[in-house]
């Protein structure tokens, strides 16, 4: 994926000697077995807890569980829990498909395009997928019916319950991909997929009723898409967009990437995905020893006056709604006027 030049290679071995290679098993079971157990807890609560706004409660623990799970996914699919790299797909795929609800196959597929080509236009797939919901730039929207139009105008208010959509919309892109497309476990994600929804709703109905059980389920899947959108979203709206071929893939890693600065107690709930440079450099780099990583990236890139953009998370999502409010005002002013002619 990573052309190896005289850039790429000097970091790499400053990276070693600092330790961010290093892979202990410890780490890899313990971020699987955590977000396991406390699904298995979050399970046990939906049986035990009678009380509704409880139980609503226990659907965000669910979401975040999740989420946690679907960090597991990402760093299976980047090969950086374990050296075996069918160990990783085995995890990844019960981490994903098993206890998720999403395709494994088809994120790994969509995610490895977009660490190829990070914010490309014609080649990050990510940026395609956003562009369904958000207008990045009014020519997005140009030739767009007026309902999209007008909600490119409003996006920045709307964000936060569009963010919310994002989980229904990774099932039905990792569906569409397993029905129409060859992949390498489509048989074995289809019935993981299939077997992961059958116990999912029967549990909740069978435990909570229809009723309860479906505005649990509905809960969940908006908390997760809002967990997760929050997360992803600082390395895909409001970063250059390339126009140009890059000299150096460290220049098409580091440049359209933004990190967030994150105190360390907070570190988990990101999964690593707030040093977006050092994770789209070096993938395989598990989270816990990115720490490791982004003195050494960031001296790197400041001794060649390569743009490495850190913020605070303030300060990433005032540059990304900022964004998105000018980008809808700009699409406003493009439409033409409908007062009738004098």
């Amino acid at each position: 994926m990573y052309l190896e030049t005289d850039w790429r290679r000097e970091l790499r071995g400053r990276l070693k000697d600092a330790g961010a290679f290093e892979r202990g098993l410890s780490f890899s079971i313990a971020s699987i077995v955590a977000p396991t157990l406390l699904l298995g807890f979050c399970l046990t609560l939906f049986v035990v807890l009678a009380n509704p706004w409880l139980l609503l409660a226990n659907a965000l623990l669910l979401a975040f569980t999740s989420i946690q799970l679907g960090f597991v996914m990402h760093d299976a699919g980047h090969g950086a829990l374990f050296r075996n790299p069918l160990a990783n797909d085995v995890t990844g795929l019960l981490a994903a498909d098993l206890l998720t609800g999403l395709s494994y196959g088809w994120w790994t597929a969509n995610h490895n395009q977009h660490h190829a080509h990070p914010n490309a236009e014609g080649g990050d797939p990510d940026l395609a997928m956003i562009r369904t919901v958000f207008a990045l730039s009014p020519r997005d929207v140009r030739d767009a019916p007026p309902a999209r139009r007008l909600l490119a105008v409003h996006q920045a208010l709307l964000a936060p319950l569009l963010f919310m959509l994002q989980i229904f919309g990774l099932k039905f892109y990792g569906l569409r991909f397993l029905l129409t497309e060859r992949s390498r476990w489509r048989g074995l994600e289809l019935a993981l997929l299939t077997l992961h929804h059958l116990v999912y709703f029967g549990f909740l109905i069978a435990v909570l009723g229809p009723a309860m059980g479906l505005g649990v389920a509905l809960v969940h899947h908006l908390a997760a898409g809002f967990y997760l959108t929050t997360v992803v979203s600082p390395n895909h709206i409001a970063r250059p967009l390339p126009e140009r071929p890059y000299d150096d893939p460290v220049l098409r890693q580091v440049e359209p990437s933004r990190n967030v600065r994150t105190p360390p107690a907070l570190e988990f709930l990101w999964g690593g995905l707030n040093s977006q440079i050092e994770h789209h450099l070096f993938p395989s780099i598990r989270r816990d020893r990115i720490p490791r990583a982004r003195p050494v990236v960031r001296q790197f890139c400041a001794e060649r006056s390569i743009p490495y953009h850190e913020t605070s998370f303030v300060g990433c999502y005032r540059e990304i709604f900022g964004l998105l409010a000018d980008v809808g005002a700009g699409v406003r002013a493009a439409e033409p006027s409908r007062r009738p002619a004098q």
